[in-house]
């Protein structure tokens, strides 16, 4: 396939910070795959700024927990909200958190953004070098690394490093700063597995964890013992709940509105359960969601609540840890809800006629849990190729509501 030259600019451009590259500037001494050596001190590497793809690595977090109960656990993200989870989870020792640098308008350049995100995780990992001592350092998500998590680790002296192979993922190339050359040992073979099952395939290879611990279709352990840490009763008196009051959560919002079902659509759907149902309806959001949400409520009387903003994300742990339903885009609140085991219609834009191993399948990137039911489109509406890109509900808005009320009683039944 002929690819274009902006596509091949963008590559030689990152060529520079790419992993070889940084071996030959920033040398350190390796030890070798089959060299066995303790790993007392354990470092999870996810510099991904958005809530799903923290969801993702608790389950890893479980298992190396139970698997190495003296290991010292340190998790190392990217200064965003989601952070607030990893400071409170049980099993993790430590967060260390590097700056975001999505804010700054140097991140409005393409090829000047990844030279920006290096320069800023080298400093970040010099800091960190100075008072740590890692021995293995697991970078949990495959494929693009534009964040670069390995970069960091490698910067950190860290000997040991396991990750994903960048050709495993070619269909995002143009984001690749190949870091193949910083791996000790890495995934090399697809297996179409979901990516919190890649994350523990992982620390399989670098000999920390057996095969086949968990499944996507379990409860996040961890994240459930978070849930029940929350005060529930201040959180729902803050929303306006009775003790004993049954209820659904809608989530209309998502991080690109490519996955936004239409608003009206949430209403009617809002609309059905205060009528049909003993649930009441409470919509949730982030301050920024607030307009959103408002004109999805506002209007369906008392059993339908706006609580847009109205909790932190640990207290929305906690909210959604007791509701018998839940209904939102493919978002991180989402991925809470079925991680804690909770009824989950999860509305997802990426087509069923699509290659399963695409990095937008659901087959891949579902909210993880045992009660979670993904509805799609059937296919791609033109002009979009591979996966919806649009400015707007556009694949997504294929599904309807009927298909989402249906999904829904037969969830309430289940």
């Amino acid at each position: 396939m002929k690819r274009p030259l902006g596509h091949i600019v963008r590559q030689i451009a990152r060529f520079p910070i790419s992993g070889s590259m940084l071996r030959r500037y920033a040398p350190h001494p390796t030890v070798d795959h089959e060299q066995t050596i303790p790993a007392a001190e354990i470092a999870i590497v996810s510099l991904i700024p958005f809530l799903g793809d923290l969801i993702f690595c608790l389950p890893l977090v479980d298992a190396l927990r139970s698997a190495h109960p003296k290991a010292r656990l340190t998790f190392i993200c990217s200064a965003a909200p989601p952070s607030q989870i990893l400071f409170n989870y049980p099993g993790i020792d430590e967060v260390l958190v590097c700056p975001d640098t999505r804010k700054s308008l140097l991140a409005l350049m393409p090829i000047v953004r990844a030279y920006h995100q290096l320069f800023t995780v080298a400093r970040f990992a010099r800091s960190v070098r100075i008072k740590h001592s890692f021995d293995v350092a697991l970078i949990t998500r495959g494929g693009p690394d534009p964040f670069l998590g390995a970069h960091a680790a490698w910067l950190m002296g860290i000997p040991r490093i396991y990750g994903y192979g960048a050709a495993l993922e070619p269909e995002r190339s143009q984001m690749h700063c190949y870091p193949d050359p910083l791996m000790t040992a890495m995934v090399k073979e697809k297996r179409n597995l979901h990516e919190s099952m890649r994350a523990l395939e992982v620390a399989e290879i670098a000999g920390l964890l057996p095969a086949g611990i968990w499944s996507e279709q379990q409860t996040i352990q961890g994240l459930r013992v978070l849930a029940e840490r929350q005060n529930f009763a201040s959180i729902a008196q803050r929303v306006g709940l009775k003790s004993d009051e049954r209820y659904a959560v809608i989530s209309p919002g998502a991080g690109a509105d490519y996955r936004k079902w239409p608003a009206a659509n949430f209403r009617e759907i809002a609309m059905r359960l205060a009528k049909q149902t003993d649930l009441t309806v409470l919509i949730t959001g982030t301050p920024a969601e607030t307009n959103l949400v408002a004109g999805i409520a506002d209007g369906l009387g008392s059993r339908v609540r706006h609580v847009a903003g109205k909790l932190n994300l640990l207290e929305l742990i906690g909210l959604l840890n007791n509701a018998s339903l839940f209904i939102g885009n493919d978002s991180g609140t989402g991925h809470i809800a079925g991680g804690l085991g909770i009824p989950t219609i999860s509305l997802n834009a990426y087509p069923m006629d699509g290659e399963v191993d695409h990095h937008q399948s659901p087959a891949r990137n579902r909210p993880v849990g045992p009660s979670v039911t993904v509805l799609q489109p059937r296919t791609l509406l033109p002009p979009c190729v591979n996966e919806c890109r649009a400015a707007e509900a556009h694949c997504l808005a294929q599904i309807d509501v009927e298909q989402v009320w249906t999904a829904s009683l037969q969830a309430l039944a289940r």
